[in-house]
C-alpha cells in the first residue's frame, strides 16, 4: 500500500481536505485507512495517521482530529 502512494502521489487517495491536502487511502486487506499529506514543493507525503476500518462515525472523528492538528 505504502509503495503505491509512493508511486502515484496524491492519485493514490481520495482527497479530504484541498486547503490542508489531506487525503485518505482505503484498502480492504488489510483493512486499513491510512491518511497523509501531499507536500507539492518537494513532492513527499507525510502519513499522520491510520487505523483500521470500523464504523464512517469514528473514521469521521479521525478526519476532525486531523484537521484540527495540522492547522
Amino acid at each position: 500500500m505504502l509503495d503505491k502512494m509512493e508511486e502515484l502521489g496524491p492519485r493514490a487517495g481520495e482527497l479530504i481536505d484541498s486547503k490542508l491536502f489531506l487525503y485518505e487511502v482505503k484498502a480492504k486487506h488489510p483493512p486499513l485507512s491510512p491518511y497523509y499529506r501531499h507536500n507539492h514543493l518537494t513532492n513527499e507525503l507525510y502519513v499522520f495517521e491510520y487505523e483500521m476500518k470500523t464504523s464512517p462515525e469514528k473514521q469521521q472523528k479521525t478526519i476532525i482530529k486531523l484537521k484540527k492538528k495540522l492547522q
